[in-house]
C-alpha cells in the first residue's frame, strides 16, 4: 500500500521520502501530478518488481530537472490491480 509522504509539508524545497509496499511481484509506477493531473515527475517506473516496502525520494524537481512552484501535488502508486493517491504540500 501507499502510505503517507514525510515531511509534509514539504518546506524550502527540501526533498520528501514517499513509502510503499509491494505485496507481490508486479510492474510499478510512482508518479507525482499537479492539480489539474498533468504528470509532474514519474519516480518509479520498473516492471517485475519483488515484494517488500519501498522508499522513492521527491527532490521538488520536475521530470526536466526545474523546481516545481509552491502548491498542492498529488503522488499516485500503481503495482498490479492497486491503485492509490496521495496529496503532498511543496512550500518554497
Amino acid at each position: 500500500g501507499l502510505h503517507n509522504c514525510a515531511p509534509n509539508p514539504c518546506i524550502g524545497g527540501g526533498s520528501v521520502a514517499i513509502c510503499y509496499d509491494i505485496a507481490r511481484s508486479s510492474s510499478v509506477r510512482l508518479r507525482i501530478y499537479d492539480p489539474a493531473g498533468r504528470l509532474v515527475r514519474t519516480l518509479r517506473d520498473e516492471t517485475g518488481s519483488p515484494p517488500g516496502r519501498y522508499t522513492a525520494v521527491w527532490n521538488g524537481l520536475d521530470g526536466r530537472g526545474r523546481p516545481a512552484p509552491s502548491g498542492a501535488y498529488f503522488y499516485r502508486l500503481d503495482a498490479g490491480e492497486y491503485s492509490k493517491c496521495r496529496r503532498l504540500t511543496l512550500l518554497r
